[in-house]
């Protein structure tokens, strides 16, 4: 009884690996693999940029699953020696992710032009997330 046991569990592990290990990435990567490089070069919203980063998934999978692996790897290898190696591969990977960006996306042929914001001082921090209560009462 307590050998099937044991043969149970060691039968039914690389599921729960894949359930709670490795479906989880597999969702993050689908949802965040162009969608950051996508925020920041053209000002899209959240929910557009995951859209996006799902439909070039599901147009280049092959290529994403390859992409996936390797990040994978050069994570575990970036922390095997205490994390140190860590200060090398993520400015690696971040870099890396940008120019897998700029060939998966296409050029925005219509850039929109960047709105200039009032400059303001840092110590106008906590002020400056409530505009209605400035201190000159405007």
């Amino acid at each position: 009884m307590i050998g099937s046991t044991i043969v149970l569990q060691f039968a039914t592990w690389p599921a729960s690996v894949f359930c709670y290990r490795v479906w989880p990435a597999v969702v993050a990567l689908c949802v965040s693999v162009v969608s950051f490089p996508l925020m920041l070069d053209r000002h899209a919203g959240a929910g557009d940029a995951m859209v996006t980063s799902l439909r070039a998934v599901a147009r280049n999978s092959i290529t994403m699953a390859a992409w996936g692996l390797i990040v994978a790897a050069l994570l575990v290898a970036g922390s095997l020696p205490f994390f140190l190696g860590l200060a090398v591969v993520i400015p690696l990977l971040g870099h890396a992710t940008w120019h897998l960006y700029r060939k998966v996306i296409e050029a925005d042929l219509n850039p929109q032009p960047r709105r200039q914001r009032e400059r303001r001082s840092a110590a106008d921090f906590p002020a400056a997330l409530f505009p209605w209560r400035r201190k000159d009462g405007a």
